[in-house]
């Protein structure tokens, strides 16, 4: 039986009588910032409460005793913290508490006998529990929880378990659907059992079999004359799909299964061409332009439709001439688009800041090579939009004086608690109770955050920064 943790408090650091809030965005800071000295981190453990030990047990330099401290609060999800961040390994964790036993036996290394034991444990919970979650198990122990007679087990381990393939085979011959469902997503099937699952009649099996990366390049075809969109989505994204299907499905009447074809790294350039008039096409990169040679890059710069042109212009690695080309191009939106790119010098960014004015301080401030006193021009002019502050506050070139301008807008705000360049006398700002929610946590995250100030922030008498 799970049975709850029922240790109260860390042993191997001192504990004050006092505890911190329970949860304090500013705290869920301070326990993540890399800065935070030990002697303050020993205290944090101490009178911290099992929310923000949890997060302390995340960190990555916790000293053995440290470490010890937390693992002795005997709470499963600080024990699954400290196991992740590397502080301890499965040997070092007492076993008094099935939950703890859980997350033990689920991480690679942990004790082959424990694993067993808990994979013939009478609680269904915790063998379900470890059929999802258990990494590395012994063959012998998939195999039993694949064959538990308990069908939510069986069903977890068929789902997230590597197969072998007598054990794929075997779940493909099972009479439970259930079981012979989970094939089509476990990434282990192999090849010939999902063949057999081509047919299934459930649709949503057939579309995750169009995804899934061992089916065979003949199997994924025969899928396409499936007469569900979403079957048909999922093949025209998949780059083993013969390009003259990639053309048939381009005109396929669903508008979703077009700008998967789009977005197919091995669409044929015409296929791409065409349909970025007419389909949309979002914000990420198309694979296809991406790994375009710069001859066809230049084809596709010379034609009228401007959206083309605007996605090559925002490919990083342009050949010269199109930087150029593109920097100048008479339509403002395909100037947005390679203004970012960190091939444009300083000066080029000057003069295309005074060219365009505001409406491209945006993108401007994304730019690499944006220099301090470009973005410190940007930040005081009033006309500057909102959104620009916020990439403004995240340029690493941008100084003090810039971010404490970037303060007066909210969005601005929580980016500039994050910048190593925040000056002292804007911390308080950031930390007081009236900050954007976002801002609070950053800024205590923030390596910049003076030392006075994590030891105030970790006096439960005196809270840091706050007005009431």
């Amino acid at each position: 039986m799970l049975r709850p943790s029922s240790a109260s408090g860390c042993p191997g650091l001192a504990c004050a009588e006092v505890r911190l809030p329970q949860y304090d965005v500013r705290l869920s800071g301070v326990a993540e910032n890399p800065a935070l000295p030990a002697e303050l981190l020993d205290r944090f453990i101490a009178i911290a409460g099992p929310e923000l030990r949890r997060e302390l047990a995340r960190r990555g330099d916790l000293s053995p005793a440290q470490a010890r401290a937390l693992l002795a609060c005997g709470d499963e999800s600080i024990v699954a913290a400290l196991l992740e961040s590397g502080a301890v390994v499965p040997g070092d964790v007492p076993l008094g508490d099935d939950r703890v036993a859980c997350v033990v036996a689920a991480r690679p290394g942990a004790d082959p006998e424990l694993v067993r034991r808990l994979a013939a444990h009478p609680d269904v919970r915790v063998r379900a529990w470890l059929a999802e979650h258990g990494e590395g198990l012994p063959v012998d122990v998939v195999t039993a929880l694949v064959r538990d007679p308990v069908a939510e087990v069986a069903q977890e381990a068929a789902l997230f378990q590597p197969l072998t393939a007598e054990l794929a085979a075997e779940l493909l011959a099972h009479p439970s659907p259930d079981l012979r469902k989970a094939l089509s997503r476990n990434g282990s099937t192999p090849p010939d059992v999902l063949l057999a699952l081509c047919g299934h009649p459930e649709s949503w099996v057939r579309w995750d079999l169009v995804e899934h990366p061992n089916l065979p390049r003949g199997a994924v075809v025969a899928l396409l004359s499936d007469g569900l969109p979403a079957a048909r989505w999922a093949a025209a994204r998949n780059p083993l799909v013969p390009q003259e299907l990639l053309r048939a499905l381009a005109d396929d009447p669903d508008s979703e299964v077009r700008q998967a074809v789009l977005r197919n790294p091995v669409v044929p350039l015409d296929v791409l061409v065409a349909l970025v008039g007419t389909t949309r096409t979002g914000h990420d990169p198309l694979l296809r332009i991406v790994t375009a040679t710069h001859d066809e890059l230049r084809a596709m710069a010379a034609s009228p439709v401007r959206r083309l042109r605007v996605l090559v212009a925002a490919r990083e690695d342009l050949p010269t001439d199109l930087l150029e080309e593109f920097a100048e191009d008479e339509d403002v939106v395909v100037v947005k688009a390679v203004i970012a790119n960190p091939a444009l010098p300083a000066q080029r960014l000057r003069a295309l800041a005074d060219r365009h004015g505001p409406r491209l301080h945006h993108r401007l401030a994304q730019n690499p090579n944006c220099p301090p006193d470009l973005l410190d021009r940007m930040a005081n002019d009033p006309e500057t939009p909102r959104k620009a502050y916020r990439a403004i506050a995240t340029h690493p070139n941008a100084g003090p004086g810039t971010l404490l301008r970037c303060l007066t807008d909210e969005r601005g705000a929580e980016e500039a608690a994050s910048h190593p360049n925040l000056p002292t006398s804007a911390f308080r700002v950031l930390l007081a109770e009236d900050a954007p929610w976002k801002a609070l946590s950053r800024a205590a995250a923030n390596p910049a955050l003076p030392v006075e100030l994590m030891a105030e922030l970790l006096n439960p008498a005196q809270p840091a920064c706050v007005e009431r």
